[in-house]
């Protein structure tokens, strides 16, 4: 690897709250300012620093790479990273080298990047990236030779969109006003049609924009948005009763409504569950609601209680049944999906009807000062034991997921000798239950707690002073010991 000039990392910007990722390569990316860094969380070290963007880094997205790799005609796995910042720019970064690959810029000034996802699972090529930019507009690029394949105005103002893991040709987007629209015909070659179709999303708390808030609004129609248990109750009911096609044509809709319009949905996160088709999660501050697109229907709410931070952002897990949910507090919770012994009266095609998470484990709050917060939360995707969070000071926490497995007595001779690499080898066919529920455990459950396991700090404060000590043995030299004096009357050592 060709490191390019090191940053020293400090207080992150606003605006690289959603840059982070952690590639199936293992290593971690994240902004700061107009730099995108990359760790490795093996050696808690800084690799590389890829930069300046011309504003402030906004979005970073690895490349998949999960293809085979012809090694006789040279096609080799490399390390790709795309970056999009608050002008419009997306740069496709060859990590080893430092340099850029492909620039993806029009000639008219670009508008500000809203979402940035690799476009996978086509045989076209592996080298294709969409991009949704402010307030309409989607883009399928091609990255190695930075044209530009499609652009869609979509006619709403949208917030991201989330790709399909099961369904290459379908997409989903969040819209400013509590809707999703749902994109069946994404393709290579041409642009989507117009057919697409809005799924109402019930908004626990809901505001009323700028424009709307001129209208006069009857208090039914504010509250009944909000009564979801006795919507979703009678929903399942008809759902059962006239089946699943009659439920399609009569709840999906070409467009928003005109009442909807004027409304401002507070969802917060729009992510596909990559264990079960079809399964949408929908983030709000206090709730996640479960879709099931098959259906356009919520097929479960978890709400949290009055006592518990709110949430910040969830990662759903793919070989496991199982969410990590970042709290505003900077805590992690676990939650896993209720067994059941109903559950194996259904089909496969039922399997949505009980879609109920429980809370397994959950790990301390962060101590967090005045000026601190957590900004995101990334996991690795291979293994999915381990957790990364990315404070606004800089610093990457990284956190562990063990577990305690309990046997009877006269078992404790036998040893299991699979394989712990994975969560989901891990856990296995064992039931989760959470810590300290009860005294006596039974033999086939486990336990999961979070407990950190590494730790990458930056310079914490403006600094005022710096100075680099001599190598040894050649006072001429440059050493790689740098003391930074900071603003609050701290010296910090930092190696480089």
């Amino acid at each position: 690897m060709n490191p390019c000039p090191k940053v020293i990392t400090g207080p992150l910007h606003l605006e690289n709250k959603t840059a982070s990722d952690w590639g199936y390569q293992g290593f971690v990316a994240y902004g700061c300012y107009g730099y995108a860094v990359v760790i490795d969380p093996v050696t808690l070290q800084v690799v590389q620093t890829l930069g300046p963007h011309s504003g402030y880094v906004t979005h970073v997205r690895w490349s998949g790479e999960n293809y085979h790799h012809a090694f006789a005609t040279g096609s080799t796995y490399n390390l790709y990273l795309a970056t999009a910042d608050g002008t419009g720019n997306v740069i496709i970064w060859d990590v080893v080298s430092g340099q850029r690959r492909a620039e993806l810029c029009d000639t008219q000034p670009s508008k500000p990047v809203l979402g940035l996802e690799w476009y996978t699972g086509n045989d076209e090529s592996h080298d294709l990236l969409m991009v949704l930019r402010n307030p309409d507009c989607l883009e399928l690029w091609d990255s190695f030779s930075g044209v530009r394949l499609w652009k869609k105005h979509l006619g709403e103002q949208l917030i991201t969109f989330a790709l399909d893991p099961f369904d290459i040709q379908r997409i989903v987007l969040l819209c400013e006003s509590p809707y999703l629209m749902v994109l069946n015909d994404i393709n290579v070659t041409r642009e989507p049609t117009d057919g697409y179709r809005c799924v109402r999303v019930l908004d626990p708390q809901p505001t009323v924009s700028a424009s709307g808030s001129q209208r006069k609004y009857s208090t039914g129609s504010l509250t009944r948005n909000s009564s979801s248990s006795l919507t979703k109750m009678a929903s399942l009911a008809t759902n059962m009763l006239t089946g699943p096609e009659q439920m399609k044509k009569s709840s999906r809709q070409s467009s928003i409504n005109e009442d909807d319009q004027d409304l401002l949905t507070s969802c917060k996160q729009v992510v596909f569950n990559p264990a079960h088709r079809h399964i949408v999660l929908c983030v709000f501050a206090t709730e996640i609601h479960v879709i099931d697109l098959d259906v356009d229907l919520t097929v479960s709410t978890m709400r949290l209680d009055r006592s518990s931070p709110n949430f910040a952002k969830v990662i759903p897990c793919r070989n496991t049944d199982m969410l990590f949910c970042l709290h505003e507090n900077g805590s992690v919770s676990v939650r896993v999906r209720k067994q059941s012994n109903n559950s194996e009266k259904f089909q496969i095609k039922d399997v949505t009807m009980d879609m109920t998470y429980d809370l397994v484990c959950q790990s301390d709050p962060l101590r967090l000062l005045r000026h601190s917060k957590v900004f995101s939360m990334v996991y690795q995707p291979i293994s999915e034991k381990q957790i990364a969070l990315i404070l606004s000071d800089s610093r990457v926490i990284f956190l562990d997921v063990l577990s305690t497995e309990y046997s009877k007595p006269e078992d404790g001779n036998l040893s299991d000798n699979r394989p712990r690499s994975s969560l989901s080898d891990m856990i296995g066919s064992s039931v989760i239950v959470p810590p300290g529920g009860r005294k006596n455990y039974l033999q086939g459950e486990i336990t999961l707690r979070l407990v950190m396991s590494g730790l990458i700090s930056g310079i914490i404060s403006p600094v005022v002073a710096i100075e680099t000590a001599p190598a040894v043995g050649d006072p001429k030299a440059v050493g790689s010991l740098v003391a930074v004096g900071m603003y609050i009357q701290v010296v910090q050592g930092t190696c480089i």
